[in-house]
């Protein structure tokens, strides 16, 4: 009594210690995403900075092999990446200057196509806006027959606060004063250097970090601490290569395919055809969101000034043909295997960065994500990150086939077994997923944790999958025919889930060509050994998992060994010990002369001879 009060507190103390260190947890990233928030004026100008270095420092290595010292290859690399954006920008600029201008003269063409899509006939359009206007003006009328044809004086007015006044007077000399021109330069000239400084901060950021790239790196390391210089390399070379290689191919993508774009609309004769095409080397860079705005633009603006529907058919028909190539087959080619984020985590990281600094954040999300992923693979504090952000599913098959048959979602399990076979093969799916489901059944049924009904569902389950690979594998993959031919009976130790073992085994053996059968777990165990030496197998494999597993296949073992040394048809004998908790319990069947089988393709190989 005294022993289990003090087993108690303590274990209560144990679940009180895990529950504060994951609110700590918690607290932390709260902690660091309102840092984050508050230091954006400070960490966005390194950001770009650190994004921009990644960009050219592939271009910098590469003039630095040449033989020019570092800081000339910097400062060369990133002068020219910026004569190239002023360029850019001075371009897009005027075009955006041109288009303002040109836009009232394109004022007839808009209200004509305006015309033409609501027409001049009894369209739904035209009858749809005649109810909305009649609507609207029965509300006018009945709002005015309310509120009187006259309109009252206002009985809150004061005299002398007329026209002309001298408080009039008095707001006109506040406004003046506002507005005076001492006050309009200095916003003005706030409003001119404020983006110019940025941009030179990021600049020289940038350079400085071309330049003393291993000096940093030297830094970060120290900072992580000297026991874990190994994995901070790692994660440091991968998210450096990995960006690095994103960034400019992307950036070389997306020139060509704004080239390709821009062509097509200046062809068609779209206004201000160069900007909407230099426009998309930006957009592109916005995963799902930016090549919607990209072509959402000018086919509106097309569509608006330009006469006909050709031209706004084919700005669609081409974008989409070009984002087709692009997508399916020039960026995987160039860029490889990319981010390795699944679709739920591309979309959480475009919410959360553009929550958290706006636009700037909308173009930093995927490379700011693509180095949290990296953190979350190398790092085993940041495991968490890892499952969140990359595409590799949440959980492993077996774990995921198994909450299937819990959610009696049946086909949902099929599918996760059936695309390891295709992939890997029906060993592969036997082996390394079904029989590991069934090992988690066993382990949740002997802790409590399921019911004989619900454990009896998912059993079903498992067989029936069983079942379905084989046969669609035997008709895709016919098995070649065995001679002479081997036979082969599988006898379950214990109860239902042995005997799903034996009937995995016997399927997996039937698609390699050995004839199997399997006996029932119904009869008592001298029964199965009976009927499994009296029947005309060479081999007999006796099927064992756990809990109990080695008691169960120890005792089916000395009995099936001593009846089958009177019978010379079982010429070999194995013991499938599959996934057993105890290490040692094969080492004790083996102590006793039984050749025993510790996995699934162990044990058919050895059954297959």
């Amino acid at each position: 009594m005294q022993t289990k009060g003090l087993d108690e507190p303590q274990g209560v103390s144990v679940r009180g210690v895990r529950d504060i260190a994951r609110l700590a947890r918690l607290l932390s990233v709260v902690v660091v995403i309102g840092l984050v928030w508050v230091a954006q004026d400070v960490l966005i100008p390194i950001a770009l900075a650190v994004l921009f270095a990644f960009v050219l420092m592939p271009i910098a290595t590469w003039i630095e092999r040449r033989g020019a010292p570092r800081w000339v290859a910097s400062v060369l690399t990133v002068g020219l990446a910026t004569t190239l954006l002023v360029a850019a920008g001075w371009i897009v600029s005027t075009q955006v200057i041109a288009f303002a201008e040109a836009l009232p003269q394109y004022r007839s063409h808009i209200r004509s196509k305006l015309t033409s899509l609501s027409g001049e006939t009894d369209s739904w359009l035209s009858r749809a806006r005649r109810s909305v206007f009649a609507m609207q003006q029965q509300v006018d009328e009945a709002a005015a027959t309310l509120s009187g044809d006259s309109q009252p004086s206002d009985p809150n007015s004061t005299p002398g606060l007329d026209a002309g006044s001298p408080a009039d007077d008095a707001v006109d000399v506040i406004a003046h004063e506002s507005t005076s021109p001492t006050r309009r330069l200095a916003e003005t000239v706030s409003a001119v250097t404020t983006p110019i400084v940025g941009s030179a901060i990021v600049l020289l950021f940038a350079i400085v970090i071309l330049i003393r790239r291993e000096d940093l790196r030297d830094r970060i390391l120290a900072l992580a601490g000297p026991d874990r210089i190994h994995t901070t390399t790692d994660m440091l070379d991968e998210a450096a290569s990995q960006l690095s290689r994103l960034l400019l191919a992307q950036l070389l993508i997306n020139i060509g395919f704004a080239i390709a774009f821009g062509a097509v609309l200046v062809v068609l004769g779209v206004p201000n055809g160069i900007l909407f095409g230099a426009s998309v080397v930006l957009l592109r860079f916005i995963p799902l969101v930016g090549a919607w705005v990209a072509v959402t633009v000018p086919t509106v603006v097309a569509l608006l000034t330009l006469e006909g529907w050709f031209a706004p058919i084919v700005i669609l028909g081409w974008f989409t043909v070009l984002e087709v190539i692009t997508a399916y087959f020039i960026e995987p080619w160039a860029l490889g295997r990319r981010t390795g984020m699944s679709i739920t985590a591309v979309l959480l990281a475009l919410v959360f960065w553009t929550w958290l600094w706006g636009p700037v954040g909308l173009v930093l999300a995927m490379p700011l994500t693509t180095s949290l992923a990296v953190m979350g693979r190398r790092m085993p504090a940041l495991a968490w990150l890892g499952k969140l952000l990359n595409e590799d599913p949440g959980l492993p098959a077996p774990a995921r086939m198994y909450q299937r048959l819990l959610s009696v979602d049946f086909d949902s399990a099929l599918a996760v077994a059936r695309a390891t076979a295709e992939t890997r093969g029906i060993d592969a799916a036997f082996g390394e997923v079904v029989l590991p489901a069934l090992a988690r059944l066993s382990e949740d049924r002997s802790d409590g944790q399921l019911s004989d009904e619900r454990s009896r569902h998912v059993m079903d389950g498992i067989a029936d999958i069983v079942d379905t690979l084989s046969e669609d594998w035997i008709v895709q993959h016919p098995p070649p025919q065995r001679v002479p031919a081997t036979s082969v009976v599988c006898v379950p130790a214990r109860d239902y889930r042995d005997e799903l073992t034996a009937r995995t085994i016997a399927r997996g053996l039937a698609c390699r060509g050995v004839t199997s059968s399997i006996v029932s777990c119904d009869s008592l165990l001298t029964e199965r050994i009976a009927a499994a030496v009296t029947s005309d197998a060479e081999v007999v494999c006796i099927c064992a998992s756990p809990p109990l597993a080695d008691r169960s296949a120890r005792i089916a073992a000395d009995r099936l060994a001593a009846l089958g040394a009177q019978d010379s048809r079982v010429k070999r004998m194995i013991v499938a010990l599959l996934h057993a908790r105890d290490e040692d319990a094969a080492t004790r069947l083996r102590a006793r002369g039984h050749l025993v089988a510790t996995t699934y393709d162990e044990a058919v190989r050895t059954l297959a001879g």
